[in-house]
């Protein structure tokens, strides 16, 4: 890879992060209030949602139970990576 092309990829992360960071506080400004619902006009929609989400303590599974080989139930799966860092 090219020094130029690690220059314009780690320039349009940096614009990338802002714009995400600006969004995100403005988005939880600006909805923080804002009961469920719908709401649209002609410009878009915005919807707002409440609901449970359920998740496994997998640690507290594996130390209430330690006679459990987690080995036996783990996979090992390929996973590939790009990590893009600003050094400036």
């Amino acid at each position: 890879m090219r020094k130029l092309d690690i220059y314009k990829l780690v320039n349009a992360q940096t614009k990338m992060d802002k714009a995400t960071s600006e969004f995100k506080k403005m988005k939880d400004e600006m909805c923080a209030g804002l009961e469920p619902g719908v709401y649209e006009d002609k410009y878009g929609r915005v919807t707002k949602t409440t609901y449970n989400r359920n998740s496994v303590n997998y640690a507290k599974i594996i130390e209430d139970n330690p006679d459990i080989k987690v080995e036996e139930y783990t996979e090992v799966n390929s996973v590939t990576s790009v990590t893009i860092k600003n050094l400036k």
